[in-house]
């Protein structure tokens, strides 16, 4: 048992009169208190670490969300510069329609401006405001919404494939000579006796 109490003394520094309970009872609280020191300390530390990690991840969060707002706020004055060139063709025939097509897409211009000008906290308030105040009409641009953005991915993704493509001067050209091995006609075949 000596043999024992001087490898934990030596090893883990612990004074030999706390060993096998004969000892003071102060030291043994002594050691106590400084074990959940040290178990305060690594909680401290991994909860500071745990923090870091979810702040990095929240930050990463928001860049993406502000570059999907910016590229969404794009896409929607997109539209409505196409909506406004509608407009523009429609003017000699329907001038009354031209007008009305003209006013829809200016509000749709001041929508892009209003969702990339404003913060994307503040716009999820309003949106859930919306959703709260109104939801048939909430549901309804939601479905709207939804129908234009598979519309947006289908043709995203047609002109994608269209792009991998070969051009026609590359296809047919082989990258090296391949050999000829079609047979040669015969004079019969070309309707010689």
């Amino acid at each position: 048992m000596s043999d024992i109490s001087n490898i934990i003394t030596k090893d883990l520094q612990i004074p030999t009169s706390s060993i096998g309970g004969s000892g003071n009872a102060s030291q043994s609280k002594g050691i106590g208190a400084q074990a959940a020191d040290a178990a305060r300390d690594i909680r401290d530390r991994a909860t500071h670490t745990a923090k870091e990690v979810v702040a990095g991840a929240e930050s990463k969060l928001r860049a993406t969300a502000e570059e999907q707002k910016v590229a969404g706020a794009e896409r929607v004055s997109a539209i409505a510069g196409a909506i406004s060139r509608t407009a523009d063709e429609l003017e000699s025939e329907l001038p009354q329609a031209a007008r009305y097509v003209r006013g829809a897409a200016t509000e749709i211009q001041n929508l892009s401006d209003t969702v990339r000008q404003r913060d994307i906290n503040v716009l999820l308030r309003d949106v859930q405001d919306l959703a709260r105040r109104q939801p048939a009409a909430f549901l309804g641009v939601s479905v709207l919404a939804g129908f234009a953005a598979i519309r947006f991915l289908k043709t995203s993704s047609q002109s994608a494939s269209a792009d991998v493509l070969p051009t026609p001067e590359l296809q047919g050209k082989p990258s090296q000579e391949a050999p000829d091995f079609s047979p040669e006609p015969s004079g019969f075949e070309q309707g010689r006796p």
